[in-house]
């Protein structure tokens, strides 16, 4: 008797998991892979404190493609952020690193002063194609930006950037006021 309670078990398992199979059909809109689902606090679009001591995360580096660079700004954004949009006028925060395209060098570093950089945008403060690049970034956007060097300013500066250099930016916006 206890043989044919087991094997009525097995027979009814057997039917249970049959009907789970799959119908090898793929789901027709997969839910997205999300990293992260973050939210800004209410009324806030800063992601440092008022003294500009915490920074967001670890020091950007860029991955510069083997090839030539290109004749045109160049912008990838490597994290979507959420929140206020920078636009021209607005005072932002940012952390940055710069590097050279050809050598792969850094050449400047936010991270490397200790605190973000401030400025308002559209004001010439950085290299036009810094603040082009800066426009439309949201709150905790990661960005790289490939600059050619007519929108560098070009002139170069001694000992850090090669007159003619294409540079290469990872920013990430902290703060839009």
């Amino acid at each position: 008797m206890p043989h044919r309670k087991l094997i009525g078990l097995l027979a009814l398992a057997a039917l249970a998991f049959g009907a789970c199979g799959s119908d090898s059909t793929p789901d027709p809109d997969p839910e997205p892979y999300r990293v992260f689902d973050y939210k800004p606090p209410p009324r806030s679009h800063a992601l440092i404190t008022s003294d500009g001591t915490e920074l967001m995360g670890p020091e950007l580096k860029p991955v510069i493609p083997d090839r030539p660079p290109p004749r045109t700004l160049v912008l990838e954004d490597l994290i979507q952020g959420v929140g206020a949009v920078a636009e021209a006028g607005s005072e932002i925060s940012i952390q940055y690193a710069g590097y050279d395209y050809d050598s792969g060098r850094k050449l400047f570093s936010s991270w490397d002063q200790g605190k973000p950089t401030t400025l308002e945008l559209g004001s010439g403060a950085m290299p036009e194609g810094i603040e082009e690049g800066l426009l439309e970034m949201q709150l905790a956007d990661r960005r790289e930006m490939v600059i050619p060097p007519q929108l560098t300013r070009g002139q170069g500066l001694p000992g850090r950037v090669p007159r003619g250099s294409h540079l290469v930016f990872v920013v990430e916006l902290l703060a839009v006021g």
